[in-house]
């Protein structure tokens, strides 16, 4: 309670109305018909609340009620009225940056005052909280009716409070998963690499943290925006199907993305047939062995399995992209056995199929070779004899014909002998009795044939004496009686 005294004493304090009455009786002051009182002015706050959970990234709005509760009261001394005075209000909270204001109205209005409209949004997952605690400054205005003047005193009251907010977590979103440039699946070649790269967001003020087929791909710590990864390169060496998992991982979750390699078969490439080490077609002589030998490449990681005119030739290692090497075989073909071309094919064979490769020998002839005539080197006159004739010939599958000259006349005519084919033979012919006259001499010889255009020739002079013992009488020229055999060896 305020008293205001008469002239210039001013008496100060709370007194009980009785004492006031006993004063006022006295005659020392001048009363109003009542006394003006605001011992109860006093603020309260309510209804402070946000929302009580949202995802990380969002933001929570908040809002409070501020109430007056004024007692005004009139008289003797007039009208004295209790005012608040224009506060703005501050909140804070531990899960955002910055601050928000809101202002509270000066004024005497008892009753509410919503504050509202303010918001923080949380770019970390966990429990935040908003809160405020603010002083308000109040004043007594007095409106004297003595005419003694008045007294404006002043005081503040407080208030404070705080609401929590539960902010979860957001997992990334990948929004880019490259494959060679390609944000999807894609086919390659075998023994070709895949550069993966991916790119993610996240609402939340988080780092990323990549990783792309369980390889580390890096981490990219800004707290904002689009995220990216490294780069992994992957090499694949085998045909098939094969799965990229781009993953990425904040402080509390990660999110996956799936994407396929098609890997094709390549085959075999880069092959060679070498022949009597000659990488390429080769001429040979009748005879002549032929070794074969081959090489291939494959950028995947195949053992790769060869095979020469028909015949294994080993299985060659698997390191991708190596050269493989065939074992080195000896070629039994039949045709290399005699005059001709033949075509020799080789294949390179990985786990999905061949390559092939091919190379012609051809084969020359080569002539028999006549081994000299074996008999006797005397023939009586009127004797008969046998002549064994041999011959060789490398090329085993050739028929040889020998033809005798038994007469000497040069000409082959006497004695034809078919032996066949083997590498070597032999043909026997019988010589006598020579024409009249001894003594003299005679050279017989023969002709070897392998029916390829080859022959050898092989002479024999052999002297034919009178006999010794035998009279010949009446003889005339006597015709040659040849009596031949063969034999084959």
């Amino acid at each position: 309670m305020r008293l205001t005294q008469i002239g210039s004493n001013v008496l100060k304090g709370t007194l009980r109305t009785a004492a006031f009455a006993a004063v006022a009786a006295a005659g020392f002051f001048t009363a109003s018909p009542a006394l003006a009182d605001v011992e109860g002015l006093s603020l309260s706050q309510s209804g402070f609340a946000g929302t009580a959970t949202i995802p990380e990234g969002s933001s929570s709005g908040y809002s409070l009620t501020i109430t007056r509760n004024l007692d005004t009261e009139s008289g003797f001394a007039g009208t004295t009225t209790s005012r608040i005075g224009g506060n703005t209000v501050t909140f804070t909270s531990n899960g955002a940056s910055g601050f928000q204001t809101q202002n509270l109205s000066a004024g005497t209005v008892q009753g509410n005052q919503a504050l509202t409209g303010g918001s923080f949004t949380y770019n970390q997952d966990g429990v935040h909280t908003v809160s405020y605690n603010q002083g308000f400054s109040r004043n007594i205005v007095e409106n004297s009716s003595w005419g003694l003047g008045s007294s404006n005193p002043t005081d503040s009251q407080g208030l404070s409070g705080s609401i929590n907010v539960t902010v979860t977590n957001v997992a990334p979103t990948i929004v880019l998963a490259n494959q060679n440039g390609i944000n999807g699946n894609v086919t390659i070649n075998e023994g070709s690499s895949v550069a993966s790269q991916m790119q993610s967001t996240d609402p939340g003020a988080d780092a990323q943290t990549f990783v792309i087929n369980g390889a580390g791909a890096g981490v990219d710590g800004a707290l904002s925006g689009t995220r990216t990864s490294g780069v992994v390169n992957n090499t694949y060496n085998n045909n098939g199907v094969f799965g990229t998992t781009f993953t990425v991982f904040d402080d509390d979750t990660s999110t996956t993305l799936n994407r396929t390699v098609t890997v094709n078969n390549v085959l075999p490439s880069a092959l060679t047939l070498s022949l009597n080490g000659t990488n390429g077609n080769i001429t040979i002589n009748e005879g002549d062995a032929v070794s074969a030998q081959m090489t291939a490449t494959d950028p995947g990681a195949d053992a790769i399995t060869f095979v020469i005119d028909g015949q294994a030739a080993g299985v060659g290692g698997s390191t991708p992209g190596s050269t493989r090497t065939s074992s080195l075989v000896g070629l039994t073909n039949p045709g290399l056995l005699d005059e001709g071309s033949v075509n020799i094919n080789g294949s390179a064979t990985d786990d999905v199929g061949p390559s092939n490769i091919g190379r012609v020998v051809t084969v020359n002839n080569v002539a028999p070779v006549a081994g000299g005539i074996s008999g006797p080197g005397t023939v009586p006159y009127g004797n008969f004899a046998n002549f064994q004739a041999t011959s060789t010939d490398v090329g085993v599958l050739d028929v040889l014909t020998f033809a005798w000259d038994l007469d000497g006349d040069g000409l082959f005519d006497d004695f034809t002998d078919v032996v066949g084919a083997g590498g070597s033979a032999t043909s026997t012919a019988t010589f006598g009795p020579g024409p009249a006259g001894p003594p003299y001499t005679v050279t017989i010889g023969y002709q070897v044939f392998d029916g390829d255009g080859g022959v050898d020739t092989e002479y024999l002079t052999i002297a034919v004496p009178e006999p010794s013992s035998v009279v010949l009488m009446g003889l005339g020229a006597v015709a040659l009686a040849v009596v031949a055999r063969r034999r084959r060896k």
